[in-house]
């Protein structure tokens, strides 16, 4: 049965803080030495602070660089890891603009963390290149998104022309994205050489959205149990250890979770390991809504914080085997204009 790795964690420049309060400042990450040959490592965010994307940049680093992680699992669709994935093997800013062409993901914190991605994943080997899976079920169909996206589609993943004009006159149509589904009979007559795999499956991630947005599959427990299945089914692909940032209700091992379902399923094996979220007196996005504690332990870690009266920043404290991270004083995200 797996189980949650309690490791040590140290600090290159860190602040020196009071050592009875065991919190230092997160400036960079070192990890012990990963023995192990399968690892998860989870990090949890309540989306919209500005500060998860540094987190997320700090450990991306450390655990690519240092240890092993090949892997990146995003709470996002297919297609949002097809952009991604295309931007860092290619490095064309096409797919990162159009990444962040909307939200959720128009904010610069976003941009400058997927562009941190790029330079590290340029210090890699071919072989150890990053590979990132999206394994959410929604896919975005507002416009102009979704017809900017199938533009860029026609250009970069199909071959025929022929091909180019029988989507187009779909693609414009008033209805698209929800006549999406008659492109699977214009495919029909065409050869796999005149468009790529990326294609056919951001047409399926498009048509899976399309017939389940109406139901409950992105709440409670179902979303829960998606998300785990979704890994589940990908893992073979998986290549060394695996990393992924997931909002922060699905990270909880003690209770029925992604993460739960993941740790008790003898099947996967990687040793998870999971760094528990806590936000004091942040703002963030005007829609996304926050109060003056969240997260986990908010007893313990509200009294916490006021006792060891640290600055605003971002800090890593371990508790009874679980590792937190403390975010103080933090700010909403930047939105691209």
């Amino acid at each position: 049965m797996l189980f949650v790795l309690t490791i040590c964690i140290f600090f290159t420049n860190a602040t020196p803080l009071n050592a009875q309060h065991n919190l230092v400042k997160l400036d960079s990450l070192c990890l012990n030495s990963c023995k192990s040959k399968k690892y998860l490592f989870i990090t949890g965010e309540l989306h919209g602070i500005a500060s998860n994307r540094f987190v997320e940049d700090i450990f991306q680093r450390e655990l690519i660089l240092k240890h092993g992680v090949r892997t990146i699992l995003i709470e996002e669709p297919y297609t949002n890891a097809y952009l991604i994935n295309k931007y860092l093997s290619s490095g064309d800013t096409t797919f990162l603009n159009m990444y962040t062409s909307d939200y959720p993901q128009k904010f610069k914190e976003v941009r400058e963390s997927i562009i941190n991605l790029y330079n590290i994943n340029m210090e890699l080997s071919e072989r150890d290149k990053i590979q990132v899976f999206g394994i959410d079920i929604w896919e975005n169909v507002d416009s102009p998104f979704v017809k900017n996206l199938f533009k860029l589609l026609l250009k970069k993943e199909v071959f025929s022309d022929e091909l180019k004009k029988d989507l187009t006159s779909i693609i414009e149509h008033p209805q698209f994205p929800n006549n999406i589904f008659k492109i699977d009979s214009v495919l029909i007559k065409y050869k796999f050489t005149d468009y790529t795999n990326d294609f056919s499956n951001i047409i399926k991630s498009y048509g899976k959205w399309l017939k389940n947005s109406d139901t409950k599959i992105l709440t409670g427990l179902i979303r829960q149990k998606y998300l785990y299945d979704n890994i589940v089914a990908k893992k073979e692909y998986f290549k060394g250890n695996v990393y992924t940032n997931f909002g922060y209700g699905h990270i909880d091992i003690g209770q029925k979770s992604t993460a739960y379902f993941l740790k008790n399923d003898t099947s996967f094996k990687y040793k998870i390991i999971v760094f528990y979220p806590y936000y004091y007196n942040c703002t963030n996005l005007p829609w996304i809504p926050i109060k003056k504690s969240m997260g986990y332990n908010k007893l313990y870690m509200k009294r916490f914080v006021k006792k060891s009266k640290v600055k605003n920043g971002v800090y890593l404290h371990q508790r009874n085997g679980k590792n937190y991270i403390i975010h103080i004083g933090q700010n909403g995200m930047h939105e691209i204009q």
